[in-house]
């Protein structure tokens, strides 16, 4: 299938803006590297709105420059791939530590199998750390009479 005129057109603008723009965070030229649109993800069900969809749908230069502009106005923009990538990455790195952080904060309490005190950590064992001191003092004691009573 041949390229459409207005795929064509849309290419040749997105290639346009690439290279008048630097990346955001090292700010190379998009003249010496393929620069990425980074803006977040369109949850409102408006994934066609991205840069490639836009530009392999043969969108109007205006709506595609309006998608530029939206990104950079809610805070993303043009990036490299590296940038692109250490962003992506540290997204995630914070989104998992929110849902960890959440996760914990949500968990039930924590009782201790032998006092049945509540315990924000247990052991292996199903023990405090309090009674798993114990439990290891008394193993250590028994194994010590145990070596004692073998000579």
């Amino acid at each position: 299938m041949a390229n459409r005129p207005g795929v064509t057109r849309a290419k040749k603008y997105a290639s346009f803006l690439r290279n008048k723009a630097h990346c955001l965070d090292c700010n190379v030229s998009g003249r010496d590297t393929k620069l990425e649109l980074h803006g977040p993800d369109h949850p409102d069900g408006k994934a066609h709105l991205r840069l490639g969809n836009m530009v392999s749908s043969g969108y109007s230069n205006a709506a595609i420059l309006a998608e530029v502009i939206r990104c950079h106005e809610i805070g993303g923009g043009w990036l490299c791939h590296k940038c692109h990538v250490n962003r992506d990455r540290s997204d995630s790195v914070k989104e998992a530590s929110a849902k960890s952080a959440q996760m914990r904060k949500d968990a039930p309490p924590k009782t201790c199998g032998r006092c049945k005190q509540i315990t924000p950590r247990l052991s292996r064992k199903n023990m405090c750390p309090k009674c798993q001191g114990r439990a290891n003092k008394a193993s250590a004691a028994r194994s010590t009479k145990l070596e004692g009573s073998n000579t």
